[in-house]
C-alpha cells in the first residue's frame, strides 16, 4: 500500500507541474525568469520520428536545488523548457526526465470555441495511440536525465524501444 501511495503522490506532483506550466504558457501569463535561468530547448523523437504531442518534465535530481521544468511538445517534436513556477527560475544541476502523454483536457484548453468537440476526439485518439512506451512516463524506469549548466543548451531526446 505504501508503494502505491508513493507512486500516486509522484503522479499527482507531475500533474500539478503540468497544470502550473500550462497556466504559464505563452498567451496564458507572463514569465519573470531572470538571466540566471537555465535555457533549454530541443526535439523529441521516438525511433527517429518526431513525437507530435505531450510534454517533457524535467524533475530536479536529489542534489539539485531548482524548480521543475516543463516543455510542451509540438507537432514537429520541438519543445522549449520553462519553469513550472513563473517567479522561480530553473537552476543548473541534474534533472531526471519523463514524458507526459497528451490528454483531452490539454487539447480543449488550447482550442477555439467552435473546435471543442473535434479537439476532444483528436485528443482522445492521440492519447490512445501515443507512440511512446510507458516506461518513459516514470522517473524510476525512463532512464532519462541531463546535467544542465548555465549556458543555453539544446537537449534532443531520441527515444528507442
Amino acid at each position: 500500500m505504501k508503494a502505491f501511495a508513493a507512486r500516486t503522490a509522484q503522479w499527482l506532483t507531475c500533474l500539478g507541474a503540468i497544470v502550473a506550466a500550462a497556466l504559464a504558457a505563452p498567451g496564458c501569463g507572463g514569465s519573470s525568469a531572470n538571466s540566471y535561468s537555465v535555457q533549454v530547448w530541443g526535439r523529441v523523437t521516438y525511433n527517429g520520428k518526431p513525437v507530435e504531442a505531450g510534454a517533457l518534465i524535467f524533475m530536479p535530481g536529489p542534489t539539485t536545488r531548482s524548480n521543475w521544468g516543463i516543455g510542451f511538445i509540438d507537432e514537429d517534436g520541438k519543445y522549449t523548457l520553462t519553469s513550472h513556477e513563473t517567479d522561480v527560475s530553473l537552476e543548473p544541476g541534474r534533472f531526471e526526465i519523463i514524458i507526459w502523454p497528451p490528454s483531452p483536457q490539454d487539447k480543449r484548453k488550447h482550442s477555439r470555441s467552435g473546435e471543442e468537440e473535434e479537439s476532444d476526439e483528436k485528443a482522445i485518439a492521440i492519447a490512445a495511440l501515443y507512440p511512446v512506451p510507458k516506461r518513459f512516463f516514470s522517473p524510476e524506469t525512463s532512464g532519462l536525465w541531463v546535467d544542465l549548466e548555465k549556458e543555453p543548451t539544446r537537449v534532443d531526446i531520441d527515444l528507442k524501444d
